[in-house]
């Protein structure tokens, strides 16, 4: 496997393959990968006076990718459901105000843009589903090499 790169698509494959035990311990891989990921997310967003924003992160088990005779889930979805979320990460676009108190300005007023703090949710998953394949694609190579 180390000859191209290990990516989802070669992990499934490789499980249709696999025996239960490795399918069992690549299935925790996943599940500690999502748990991290949700838990890092919300510990990086600001916490305000509702602590929506990091209480509104979390990580299910996917629909895709089960195994009921197991009963393990293979794919988990690590979510930001806060309806703010993609403001505090991307800032709002510039605004300009052409009236006040009801009358019309002369000239609208700029009242700049909302500040971003920058992407927080994708990289933190990027990194987290490549240090999750890494571990399964080593766990794969092992369970090949005892057979």
């Amino acid at each position: 496997m180390a000859n191209a790169e290990f990516t989802v698509k070669r992990l499934v494959d490789a499980m249709q393959q696999a025996t239960d035990e490795t399918k069992r311990a690549v299935a925790a891989f996943v599940k500690t990968a999502a748990e991290s990921t949700a838990s890092e997310v919300g510990s990086r967003y600001p916490i305000g006076p509702t602590e929506n924003l990091s209480r509104m992160v979390y990580a299910i088990p996917g629909r895709y990718g089960q195994i009921t005779s197991l009963g393990i889930a293979l794919t988990y979805l690590t979510r930001a459901t806060a309806p703010h979320v993609h403001i505090l990460e991307y800032g709002t676009r510039p605004r300009e105000v052409h009236t006040r108190n009801g009358r019309a300005l002369k000239k609208a007023a700029n009242r700049g843009r909302g500040p971003a703090i920058g992407p927080i949710f994708v990289p933190t998953a990027k990194a987290a589903r490549a240090n999750m394949l890494a571990r399964a694609e080593v766990w794969l190579q092992q369970d090949r090499e005892l057979v």
